[in-house]
Parts: C-alpha cells; sequence; structure tokens
C-alpha cells in the first residue's frame, strides 16, 4: 500500500478495524468529545467576532453603492473566516485530541503486529508525542502565517490558498497521525520527519483524506478515531511495502 492510494485504503481498512471492535473507539471517546467542543467553539467565535471585527474595520454606509461594496467585503470577511476555520481547526484539534490517543495508537498497533507496549511506556509516548505536535504546530502555523502574508501580495493569493488547504496542512495531519505509532519505535524526530518525506505522496494522501475528519464538527465525533487508526495502519502498509525500514525501539533508543 502505497503512494496516492494510501490514505483512502488505510482509512477503509480503519473503518472496518472500529467496526469490528467497538472498544478501540472507545479508547477515543474523550478525545473525540473534545476535538467536537473544539470545532463548535472555533465556530462560534469566528461567527460572533468576524461581524464585528470586519465593521470595526470598515463603518457601514447608508446607502447607494458603496454600500453595496460594503456588503460584498462583508461576504468575502465570512468566506475568509470559513477558509480559515478550515485550515485552523484541524490544528486545534491535533494539539489537544491526537496526544490523548495514545492509548488508541498502541493497542491498534500492537494488534497490527506493531512493538508491544513495554511497562511504564504509555506515559513516556504520550509525553514525546506531546512534544513532538507541538514542534510540528509551530513549525506548520509558522508557515502558514508566512504562506498567509504573502497571500496578501495581489495574485499570490491565488496560489498560497490552495496549496495551505491542499498540500501543507495535509502533509503535517498525516506527520502527526504518523508521529505516534513511529514513537512508540523510539525513532527521534529527525528520524520521524525523514520516514515522512521519503514518501510525501503518501503522506499527502493520508492528509487529505484525514484532515476534514479532524476539522468538520460532529464529523470528527467519529472522524478523530477514525484519522488516528488509518495512521497506524499506513504506517504498517508502508513497513509492509518496504516503503520504511524502522530500527527496533532498543537500537533506535541507542542510536
Amino acid at each position: 500500500m502505497g503512494g496516492l492510494l494510501t490514505g483512502p485504503v488505510a482509512l477503509v481498512r480503519a473503518l472496518g478495524l472500529l467496526a469490528s471492535r467497538p472498544r478501540l473507539a472507545m479508547l477515543a471517546l474523550v478525545p473525540a468529545v473534545i476535538a467536537f467542543f473544539i470545532s463548535i467553539g472555533a465556530i462560534a467565535a469566528a461567527a460572533a467576532y468576524s461581524d464585528d471585527l470586519f465593521a470595526l474595520l470598515v463603518r457601514e454606509p447608508e446607502g447607494g453603492l458603496l454600500r453595496w461594496l460594503w456588503q460584498a467585503g462583508w461576504i468575502v470577511t465570512l468566506l475568509g473566516s470559513a477558509l480559515i476555520l478550515l485550515v485552523a481547526v484541524p490544528w486545534l484539534v491535533m494539539l489537544v485530541g491526537l496526544p490523548l490517543c495514545e492509548p488508541l495508537v498502541a493497542r491498534v498497533d500492537v494488534e497490527l503486529g506493531g512493538p508491544p507496549a513495554a511497562d511504564g511506556s504509555l506515559i513516556a509516548d504520550i509525553l514525546d508525542s506531546l512534544r513532538g505536535t507541538a514542534t510540528l504546530l509551530a513549525i506548520g502555523i509558522a508557515g502558514s502565517i508566512l504562506l498567509f502574508l504573502l497571500g496578501l501580495v495581489p495574485g499570490l493569493g491565488l496560489l498560497t490558498a490552495p496549496f495551505v488547504a491542499f498540500v501543507w496542512t495535509p502533509l503535517f495531519v498525516a506527520f502527526d497521525l504518523l508521529d505516534s505509532p513511529l514513537v512508540r519505535r523510539g525513532l527521534r524526530f529527525g528520524d520521524r520527519f525523514r520516514v515522512v518525506t521519503a514518501n510525501p505522496v503518501a503522506a499527502l494522501s493520508l492528509g487529505l483524506v484525514t484532515a476534514p475528519l479532524l476539522g468538520l464538527p460532529f464529523l470528527n465525533l467519529f472522524g478523530l478515531p477514525l484519522a488516528v487508526v488509518a495512521g497506524v495502519v499506513a504506517l504498517h502498509g508502508l513497513e509492509r511495502d518496504g516503503r520504511v525500514t524502522i530500527p527496533t525501539r532498543r537500537s533506535a533508543q541507542q542510536r
């Protein structure tokens, strides 16, 4: 399993695992509920304050052509807020929800033939995953801000907005989904980064099919555990195909 089909195939297999083993989904119940309320809160904040921000920056004219232009600007602001939410909410869900899914990652990984959990390793893996997630988010958000600023240049916005939505964000989503099972194999951040960069098409495929599952309200109640399991399944597929060679946990820690 690799290339463009990595994401869809992993998602279908993850759905089968969760459907046949309901206890796996229960392990992600709390993180999924948290992800749901994060997305609802972000939408509520955008709906509540985008109008106020636009009205504060641009006073509403009384009538005529200026009022039509003002209304057009208001619509553009709402559409911009929706795009920002589409890009930003997955980052928030990744920061809070994914580290809490470590028990689910460990259970699925072991069931698929991954390394068994060592005594006391779960807390260490959660902390390592949290550090990795924070690092990824710092890089990803910094890049997103830079691309947003570049998008303010006339003409560049038509290039940067699709790049952020369909390349930049999905790649980081895939990196974060693969990060937890790679942490369980004892790989350091640089080694984990090289696993993803060595398989860019597979990572992009995984990110494109899972990013909407993390960012859309209601859907992420079920989408978070599905995306997490898909990440583990995708890594096992890459290992079977010989696209990823991972040392044992002990040898990796001795590096």
